[in-house]
């Protein structure tokens, strides 16, 4: 790696990309960011170094970072099919899985072809239909408790009340028969 990083202080902006999606491929996610760094640094730096930035932060499992990268990438160009993907699958990352859906259909309105876009909508529908079933099982097991307590609560009420007739009673009697 020492021996590396001579060769990799003066690569041109293609070359910087190229190595730090080497890295990307191989796991090495820092040297991949440092070297889309150094890609970021020069003139020619463009939407295809964000995405590949936006990966590499999905890939280390900073999606707000990815997001962040997606989304300059697509004020640059909004018609960038990768950096939509990118959005979405970000979106996805963050448990905003409507956004998603709709990033995803975005894309896959734009390019029916690429498959990622329909496997995207495919499981943003599930989070969605799961996240509804267990907000529903919540909401039975929430209301099964809450039946309880009322009928606790009810009991309660009633001793209450009780106790209280017995008091009035006894206070509108009048006092010398309260004393005897």
């Amino acid at each position: 790696m020492a021996d590396q990083e001579p060769q990799e202080h003066n690569l041109p902006y293609k070359a910087c990309v190229a190595v730090g999606s080497q890295y990307a491929g191989k796991g090495q996610y820092e040297n991949a960011l440092r070297m889309f760094e150094k890609a970021a640094d020069q003139p020619e730096f463009d939407n295809s170094c964000r995405v590949a930035r936006a990966q590499t932060y999905l890939k280390m499992g900073k999606a707000k970072e990815a997001l962040e990268e997606a989304q300059e990438a697509l004020s640059k160009d909004a018609k960038c099919i990768k950096a939509i993907l990118m959005k979405a699958e970000a979106l996805y990352a963050t448990g905003e899985f409507e956004w998603a859906m709709m990033a995803f259909h975005q894309g896959l309105h734009r390019r029916p072809e690429i498959a990622d876009f329909q496997r995207g909508v495919d499981k943003c529908t599930e989070a969605i239909e799961n996240g509804v079933k267990t907000i529903g099982q919540i909401k039975m097991k929430s209301a099964v408790n809450t039946a309880f307590l009322k009928e606790d609560t009810v009991a309660q009420l009633k001793k209450k009340a009780t106790k209280s007739k017995r008091r009035q009673r006894s206070s509108s009697e009048p006092w010398h028969r309260r004393c005897s």
